[in-house]
């Protein structure tokens, strides 16, 4: 989980040095490699969470954290609902960032996209990281 942190963290980085370039320093080859880069990055993270970490954190809550279990069902399907909203812009941001940025306009489009995914990102894993993994390494550790 934390690698794939780190991994997205870095991807946010990228995005924002792209922004940051918006509209006159624009660097084909970096917006490539993100649109290349970003949805498998993003699914990756999203399809181990959903099917190895909340799974595991779902099963059997009662007996880990008793009376003082966090709302922890409506926070799980809060996150995956913002895993689909995250790959569907990451797939839009794919396709903006495939094409050719050619005009300020456009550009200022592409930019104020990439500020909002990134930016979102951010507060997901600093919510994934301030809570659901300090829950998982408590069970994790009850298991042994």
């Amino acid at each position: 989980m934390r690698s794939n942190f780190a991994t997205q963290l870095i991807l946010c980085e990228e995005l924002e040095a792209i922004a940051d370039s918006l509209p006159g320093d624009v660097d084909t080859q970096k917006c490539l490699q993100a649109a290349r880069m970003i949805y498998p990055a993003i699914k990756r993270a999203h399809d181990f969470e959903e099917n190895k970490v909340f799974p595991l954190l779902s099963t059997n809550m009662g007996s880990y954290y008793g009376d003082a279990q966090p709302p922890l069902a409506s926070s799980l399907e809060r996150l995956r609902y913002e895993h689909w909203e995250d790959e569907s812009y990451a797939e839009e941001l794919s396709d903006a960032l495939a094409g050719r940025i050619t005009d300020v306009a456009n550009a200022e489009t592409i930019g104020y996209m990439l500020r909002g995914f990134f930016e979102g990102l951010r507060r997901h894993i600093a919510f994934e990281t301030e809570f659901i993994l300090p829950l998982l390494v408590r069970r994790l550790e009850a298991e042994n």
